[in-house]
């Protein structure tokens, strides 16, 4: 037997060997799961999206795709699981995921078996570049290293400087012509970049000064770069393995805008140029500093709760105008409820005083949650508390690596939870409602979101503001609210309102 045998009898060897690990592991894995499974008593899943590609799924890509085009997607999700069921298995280019609206297994992957799921990797993969590791695009140890530094932060009652909001309020204010048609919602977004940056960085964007004769902002280039890489991102997440065939040149470019800005920032605070800080306004990247003095981490961390927390609480802001728009008893009344202020500013301890306020903002998370629909995938085999059998009514065994799509837009339009007029804005529901897992704007579990308080404090204020600053808001378009998804939702016609002063 020559040499060239001998390699070929080895190399013949070798791929039986390895195909028989393989299929020895494939029988191990399976036995394995069969057991897992009989242990909890799961019965496999038998409510199933009916593709007509049962392979990839091309025909559910091709409907969501045409529901995202018509900005029709969520409520064309939604609408699926009237058709289909309240938890179903669908594929998605050739995963086997489930899709769910059912607030127990929404609890069980978000709580109960948290440690059993993971962001998916192309959502972190789209953040990466902009984000780093941070709070909202890592899992893990990175993860738990991150809540541990900016928990407290979010848990002291100072990160709300009402003075630094009051500034800001009062330019948005000053901006709105009295009776004139405006579009509230761009008037809300660069109201709370402002504010995110001032909060965060101690260096406001101001773009709400920007047609003040001869204004500039040094950040001025940093608002417009953080929103191109925060679209990119959106149609990275959007696309998923798909992105790579969009390839965007300009990326890099604003991202390295955004980095540079934030990164000057933190290494001037590093090297301690804000002196007698105690005597400033609350900013979240000093208090950073007295836990870390790593400067990726911290830009990582600054960057992660701005693009998080920036656009969500604009589009809370801007859907309660929307909704209150076309309301004038309703405006009339909230108005009545912040008259014991005199027309002055809200204190920290007083805005949670006002239950209707409080109602409102509610229902306005309820019906336009920012983020309407999210997803984990399982790391290791796990189970889930129902969706199994017939009826779905079983539990549920779930191989490492299934996605778990979650829809929240759909739960908080449940009528059985809210009523035979769940789809309608009625802020008096919350009179009596009682609910825990049946309401998650903010998400659950272990990730809910720390800034939520914030957020709600944020969107009272400036809602009590107003009150106060007008007394009477009118829509100028009678068109319903459309779904705009980019990170977040928001509407797609924007809020075309006018606003009154009060005499």
């Amino acid at each position: 037997m020559d040499l060239s045998q001998i390699a070929l009898a080895l190399y013949t060897g070798g791929v039986f060997y390895c195909l028989f690990k393989f299929i020895s592991y494939r029988i191990s894995s399976s036995k394995k799961q069969r057991e897992f499974s009989q242990q909890h008593g799961c019965e496999p899943i038998q409510i199933k999206y009916p593709h007509k590609d049962p392979f990839y799924g091309i025909d559910l890509l091709i409907s969501n795709f045409k529901a995202f085009t018509k900005h029709r997607f969520l409520e064309t999700v939604t609408k699926r699981h009237d058709e289909v069921g309240e938890t179903y298995q669908l594929n998605m280019l050739g995963t086997v995921g489930i899709m769910t609206r059912d607030h127990e297994i929404i609890k069980t992957v978000l709580s109960t078996r948290f440690k059993d799921y993971n962001l998916q990797e192309e959502r972190k993969k789209a953040l990466h570049p902009l984000m780093g590791a941070g709070i909202f695009s890592s899992d893990g140890a990175a993860w738990t290293h991150s809540r541990a530094l900016l928990r407290p932060q979010f848990a002291r009652k100072q990160l709300m400087d009402l003075s630094m909001l009051e500034t800001h309020v009062k330019r948005l204010m000053n901006v709105i012509v009295n009776g004139k048609e405006i579009e509230l919602q761009e008037l809300v977004l660069r109201f709370t970049m402002d504010m995110a940056t001032d909060f965060l960085l101690g260096e406001s964007t101001n773009s709400l000064l920007e047609e003040q004769h001869d204004y500039h902002s040094k950040l001025k280039g940093f608002k417009e770069s953080i929103q191109y890489a925060q679209d990119r991102i959106a149609t990275h997440i959007a696309l998923g393995r798909l992105a790579i065939l969009k390839p965007d040149p300009k990326f890099q470019h604003h991202v390295h805008v955004v980095h540079k800005f934030v990164d000057e920032l933190v290494h001037d605070a590093l090297r301690g140029n804000s002196s007698d800080s105690k005597a400033l306004p609350y900013v979240l990247l000093r208090a950073i500093i007295e836990d870390t003095q790593d400067p990726i981490q911290i830009r990582n961390e600054i960057l992660n709760i701005l693009v998080a927390g920036r656009d969500t609480t604009a589009s809370l802001i801007a859907n309660i105008f929307f909704m209150l728009s076309t309301r004038p008893q309703m405006w009339s009344m909230l108005r009545n409820e912040v008259a014991q202020l005199q027309n002055e500013p809200p204190t920290f301890d007083n805005i949670s005083q006002f239950r209707y306020i409080r109602y409102t903002i509610n229902e306005s998370l309820r019906l336009y949650p920012p983020v309407p629909v999210n997803s984990r995938v399982a790391i290791c085999d796990t189970v889930l508390p129902r969706g199994g059998g017939l009826e779905g009514k079983s539990p549920l065994f779930i191989p490492k690596g299934t996605p778990i799509v979650y829809n929240v837009f759909g739960l908080h339009r449940k009528q059985e939870v809210y009523g035979a007029d769940a789809e309608e804005f009625n802020p008096s529901r919350w009179k009596s409602l009682r609910l825990s897992w049946e309401f998650l704007p903010f998400n659950g579990g272990p990730r809910i979101c720390i800034g939520q308080q914030f957020a709600i404090m944020e969107a009272s204020y400036v809602l009590i503001r107003f009150l106060q600053e007008f007394e009477t808001i009118e829509s100028r378009d009678s068109r319903p609210w459309q779904e705009n998804i980019a990170l977040t939702t928001s509407s797609l016609n924007g809020v075309r309102v006018s606003l009154n002063r009060s005499k």
